[in-house]
């Protein structure tokens, strides 16, 4: 049984680990967005990441994710500065903090 254990815990530890939202990020964010009727600060794109729903799947499952889904989601870790760019005011709101 310790040898089975083993196995097991080195095919886990060789297998990268991704996160996969459900539904995706993307697609939460843009629709309560739509629902407040205005842009999301900060904070409320922060929070609904935290709060949404996600499973932890191997590398190769996620990608294949991304490919049925025909995009590729927000990065967890990056969420506000990946949210402006797919909202195309990323520059925008750069240059605006350089001022």
């Amino acid at each position: 049984m310790v040898e089975k254990m083993k196995d097991i815990k080195s095919i886990d530890e060789q297998q990268k680990l991704e996160l996969v939202f459900m539904p995706s990020l993307i697609s939460i964010l843009v629709h309560l967005q739509e629902k407040k009727g205005s842009l999301l600060t900060q904070e409320e794109v922060e929070e609904i990441r935290d709060k949404a729903v996600c499973i932890t799947v191997p590398t190769e499952v996620h990608e294949k994710i991304e490919e049925e889904r025909g995009f590729s989601d927000i990065n967890p870790d990056f969420v506000w500065i990946e949210w402006l760019d797919y909202l195309g005011i990323l520059e925008e709101c750069l240059t605006a903090t350089k001022k």
